[in-house]
């Protein structure tokens, strides 16, 4: 009859209309059912300088009284998946600037970003900037090192915040995590804006 040749027609209308709808995740159907994305990331070519891991603490706020931690903040910024661990190091907004706190009362504290794969990358350089607890600290104070060894830090005097200073660093080739130290009673630093870049092979 008319009314269930209509039915019918509806239907098949709804089905198709169900099959045609685009996508609200921005992904292209694949072939085989699997998706494609619509703006792929370009490879990197040889010589292009490309950023590893780039941290800048986002907007630290107390809880309670106390600044948190390190291994407990949840608002970092970075988004190549990086492991975090530390010890004693936490998470601060002094002047308006977000840093982490290498107190001087805590020995051997430290931050340690760990999961690099430089595996296909040269010329790796960590820079950061730096303010002390008092302008009369030296910045060599502060211990970096890697899986393949230490590194240098140069003799420079450091800042009260907001006065801070960049810091620029050669990482070796093929270390796959960093760690800044503070293992000295006498200073304490702040450390802000952490980078990590390398050159494609």
């Amino acid at each position: 009859t008319a009314a269930v040749l209509q039915g019918q027609r509806e239907r098949r209308g709804l089905s198709h209309a169900h099959r045609c709808a685009p996508r609200r995740d921005g992904a292209d159907a694949g072939e085989g059912g699997g998706t494609v994305d619509p703006d792929p990331e370009p490879d990197p070519t040889p010589g292009e300088e490309v950023i590893l891991y780039e941290e800048t603490l986002g907007t630290p706020a107390k809880v309670g009284n106390n600044w948190p931690y390190a291994d407990a903040y949840t608002g970092y910024t970075d988004t190549h998946n990086m492991t975090l661990s530390s010890y004693s190091t936490s998470i601060r907004s002094v002047d308006d600037i977000a840093n982490i706190w290498f107190p001087k009362t805590k020995p051997s504290c430290y931050f340690q970003v760990s999961g690099f794969d430089t595996s296909n990358y040269t010329n790796l350089k960590f820079t950061f900037e730096i303010a002390g607890e008092n302008s009369t600290d030296n910045q060599d104070l502060i211990a970096v090192e890697t899986d393949k060894g230490t590194v240098t830090v140069p003799s420079a005097t450091v800042e009260k915040s907001p006065n801070y200073h960049p810091v620029a660093l050669t990482l070796q080739d093929g270390m796959t995590w960093l760690k800044i130290s503070n293992d000295n009673s006498t200073a304490s630093f702040r450390i802000a804006k952490l980078k990590v870049v390398g050159t494609t092979k």
